[in-house]
């Protein structure tokens, strides 16, 4: 009997899976980091040598040794004022009668303001009439009657001391009658008629300005104030009046100085010339024009340091591309001569077309980068990797 043959079961098929990818995507991820911090790093190596180069060009100002012309002066600031002003005041009291004016108006010399109502006053002054004619009377007819000179002499004092009392109460009734000490412009008028007046608490009745000439008065410097001398020119600028130009003269230097602060200075009073559009309270810029040099030898102020030293850029002391080499900046002695606010003259040390240089002192480096140095450059390093 043959041997049955016993079947095999058949194996199941195998299923492939797919492996992990938890390993692909780290170098994945890995790659997109250093690549991101290498854009970064060439940002901020491209940013750093901007910033150096700002940095070194922003310490350095060039400006050039030529010939120009200066006006020295002494500047300064003041309120304008009128040249004559008069604050109207009272010495007696009483009731307003008459003000025959109002703000504005044009008065002239002489002109009434007020009149105060003088009631008893008026009354003392005829009485004092009336007693110097009595007095007179008495003193000629003892004169002409022969009367001893001793009579005559009494009489004659008693007549002199009716007129002088007559002098007195005629002066107190004056004071009941203002009239305008100067020709000017009504600025104030502070009571009308039917007010009544009290000397004590009054103030000021009324303001008059002269408008026909109007000054201010200027504090000058100890530095300056022995160059300033009368009837030198002034310009004027107001801040009220942008584009105009006034001119004026110096009409008075004062000697009388005050100290504040350790420093001393002194008055000057300038007379405009011209004063059109200018009213009293303005506030003005006054130049006052001490010396005109034509055609000297300058440089900018700013490029002068202390001990009367200027750095000189030799003409050889650019490269290939006209970029100035600092490193070969040379120290000048100058003698120096006048200067305004822009340029100071040179009288030896330097010739004309010479390059100076002025070199800004940097406190710190973070001032520099504060200021927009490494700041600027990163900026700029960016936008040009910006797609």
């Amino acid at each position: 009997m043959d041997k049955q043959e016993k079947k095999t079961p058949a194996a199941a098929p195998e299923i492939s899976l797919p492996a992990p990818r938890k390993k692909k995507r780290w170098r994945t991820a890995l790659i997109a980091v250093l690549v991101v911090l290498a854009l970064v790093l060439i940002l901020a190596v491209r940013g750093v040598m901007s910033a150096r180069e700002k940095l070194s060009s922003s310490l350095y100002t060039l400006g050039t040794a030529d010939y120009r012309d200066i006006t020295v002066s002494v500047s300064g600031t003041a309120a304008v004022e009128p040249a004559e002003a008069y604050r109207l005041t009272a010495l007696v009291r009483g009731e307003i009668l008459e003000a025959p004016f109002e703000e504005g108006d044009q008065v002239e010399q002489g002109d009434l303001l007020y009149r105060i109502d003088a009631g008893d006053v008026e009354i003392a002054v005829e009485r004092a009439e009336i007693a110097v004619e009595q007095a007179r009377l008495s003193y000629e007819s003892l004169l002409s009657s022969g009367a001893p000179d001793s009579q005559v002499e009494n009489a004659r004092l008693s007549l002199r001391s009716a007129e002088l009392s007559l002098e007195s109460a005629q002066e107190q009734l004056s004071a009941y009658t203002l009239t305008s000490p100067i020709s000017g412009t009504v600025i104030e008028k502070n009571y009308k008629t039917g007010d009544n007046l009290d000397a004590t608490t009054a103030g000021y009745l009324a303001v008059i300005y002269d408008m026909s000439s109007l000054t201010f008065e200027m504090r000058v410097d100890e530095l300056y104030i022995n160059e300033i001398q009368v009837g030198q020119e002034v310009r004027i600028t107001a801040d009220a009046l942008p584009g105009e130009t006034f001119t004026g003269h110096v009409s008075r230097v004062n000697i009388n100085g005050t100290a504040m602060n350790g420093v001393t200075t002194y008055p000057v009073t300038v007379d405009i010339d011209q004063a059109q559009g200018l009213l009293p309270g303005m506030n003005v810029s006054a130049e006052i024009l001490v010396e005109h040099a034509e055609d000297v030898l300058t440089v900018p102020v700013e490029m002068v340091q202390r001990g009367d030293v200027v750095q000189v850029l030799p003409p050889d002391a650019y490269d290939r591309s006209g970029n100035p080499d600092y490193s070969r900046l040379e120290e000048r002695q100058v003698t120096l001569g006048r200067n305004d606010e822009d340029y100071i003259e040179i009288l030896s040390g330097l010739e004309a077309g010479e390059t100076v240089v002025y070199e800004a002192q940097a406190t710190t480096l973070m001032e520099q980068l504060m200021s927009g140095g490494f700041a600027g450059g990163m900026a700029s390093g960016a936008a040009g990797e910006t797609p």
